[in-house]
């Protein structure tokens, strides 16, 4: 990513934030949407002042991470246990702490960037069973 020295200090300060928080409030999914709605905005709001592709790129995955997680807090997540659920949204927390890192330190966050792709999918219907039938193994 091509950023400034202070927008990567930003960028990552929160990211921190909204890890802390969702990591707060594992027990609580609509916080976890809550908080995580503020991941694409922080990388939306960089990128309306330096566009880059690989931050559309982050930007574009937790819009749908984010989607994937608010579908998670209607009637398919009864279909999570809790504890799974907990154990998702603390390895998204992880990953989220990992892409402030990296940021602060030009470091590929793709790897990161696709654990948060495939995590916010568990939390999905179709993840859900997936998960089930072993096929989906959460990274």
């Amino acid at each position: 990513m091509k950023l400034s020295k202070e927008q990567k200090n930003r960028l990552s300060d929160e990211l921190q934030f909204i890890s802390e928080n969702i990591n707060k409030n594992l027990d609580n999914k609509n916080l976890v949407a809550f908080y995580f709605s503020a991941v694409y905005g922080a990388f939306d709001r960089i990128m309306r002042e330096n566009y880059d592709d690989d931050i559309l790129f982050a930007e574009e995955v937790m819009r749908l991470g984010y989607g994937n997680i608010s579908a998670g807090t209607g009637g398919l997540d009864s279909l999570l246990i809790n504890e799974k659920r907990k154990e998702i949204y603390s390895k998204i927390v992880l990953n989220l702490n990992s892409i402030a890192e990296g940021i602060r330190k030009e470091e590929d966050i793709y790897p990161y960037l696709r654990n948060i792709s495939v995590l916010t999918f568990a939390l999905t219907g179709a993840g859900i069973y997936l998960l089930e039938m072993g096929l989906l193994k959460l990274p």
